[in-house]
């Protein structure tokens, strides 16, 4: 079943909420438990859903830029947008919510996780479960540790929370565009409480990352007014990637991760996939369409750069019959290819605006930029 509010949201941020409460109850004060949950903590997991007011980017128009780089941090940046419905849907039986302590070692997990709706509140989903720590993990009943939650993958393996154990970090998920899955996100978070059985806590947000990046193509629709896209193809492309990003040792915060962190491609030569890949029908207009993806290694030594090819349709509804090729280069100012490629990286937005400058010839502004969320308006159950 899929819970979604039909309100138009403008945010591209998850932000995960986790309470330490008795369960099923909402009330300020703590309580018993029964004698067989003395050892546990019962903790509900809600999802906040509400509108970010903020108006839609219009980067779009801006000059081109690269993928961000270097040490600066997914705190560092702007994060309007309108969002879509597939990218921030999360599927409750794909969702688990580990605990570590702070050696990075596993502490403990929620277990038993249901959701329903808030009474008075629509744009509020629950999902309630049982924390289940090891008291050889506490100290005097207190816990202090990270967590972590890991939505829309397999269940993920109980090793340390560190950037050697590759049990962790090299889960991977598969790609298949005839059979589209719910994309990859996790995220990381310090919490201190304390786990007294029947008592409740509020714990930190934890902010979300893709796994993903996001591809649209879209045509100026003053310039490019009647003309729609008969044809759109990605012809290279991986059809796995990993679900973590390459380091997590010492990260207390998702937002602190760096960018250069962030980078995960699977590389194996079996991934890599030379069958153009057509996704016109992505979407219902005929004049954006958007890919969703994993990462693709576009600036090693060797590598054949990844490309889109597009056909568009005249406004008298025939075929112009050219094709141009869209690169992930950067783009000079007068929006025209260059031979400085980059990346196609998790959780980055790669935007290209079409217009034509003349007959078999088109313009390509492109923006790239960071693709995050606050809030999140779909739950899968």
């Amino acid at each position: 079943m899929i819970y979604a509010l039909k309100t138009t949201y403008k945010s591209f941020c998850l932000k995960v909420s986790l309470m330490a409460l008795a369960a099923l109850s909402l009330v300020a004060c703590s309580q018993d438990v029964d004698s067989d949950d003395a050892q546990k903590n019962i903790v509900s997991v809600y999802f906040t859903l509400s509108v970010n007011e903020a108006a839609a980017s219009v980067a779009a128009k801006s000059r081109a830029t690269a993928p961000p780089e270097g040490t600066d941090t997914w705190q560092s940046y702007d994060p309007k947008g309108e969002a879509d419905d597939y990218e921030n849907a999360i599927d409750v039986d794909k969702l688990n919510v580990y605990f570590y302590k702070v050696d990075g070692s596993y502490a403990g997990k929620v277990d038993d996780m249901t959701a329903y709706r808030d009474d008075t509140k629509k744009n509020v989903y629950h999902i309630v479960g049982k924390m289940n720590i090891d008291k050889d993990n506490l100290v005097n009943d207190q816990f202090t540790g990270r967590m972590v939650v890991y939505a829309n993958m397999d269940t993920p393996a109980t090793s340390p929370w560190t950037s050697g154990s590759t049990d962790v970090l090299d889960q991977s998920y598969s790609f298949s565009p005839s059979a589209p899955t719910y994309i990859p996100m996790w995220g990381v978070r310090t919490v201190s409480f304390a786990a007294t059985p029947g008592t409740q806590q509020q714990l930190n947000d934890v902010y979300m990352l893709r796994a993903v990046a996001k591809v649209t193509v879209q045509l100026d629709e003053t310039i490019m007014k009647g003309w729609t896209i008969e044809a759109i193809t990605m012809n290279r492309w991986n059809n796995k990637g990993y679900c973590l990003p390459s380091w997590v040792d010492g990260l207390n915060d998702t937002q602190a991760l760096s960018f250069n962190e962030s980078e995960h491609v699977y590389t194996d030569n079996d991934v890599l996939q030379t069958t153009p890949l057509d996704f016109t029908a992505s979407t219902a207009s005929t004049v954006s369409k958007n890919l969703y993806l994993p990462e693709y290694d576009n600036t090693s030594a060797g590598v054949t750069p990844a490309t889109m090819s597009v056909k568009l349709r005249k406004p008298d509804g025939t075929s112009e019959g050219q094709t141009y090729t869209l690169k992930f280069v950067k783009y000079d100012d007068k929006d025209a290819p260059t031979d400085a490629p980059y990346d196609i990286v998790r959780n980055h937005w790669y935007q290209y605006h079409v217009y034509k400058l003349s007959e078999h010839k088109i313009g390509v502004k492109v923006t790239v930029k960071p693709w995050y969320y606050v809030e999140h308006k779909q739950i899968v159950m």
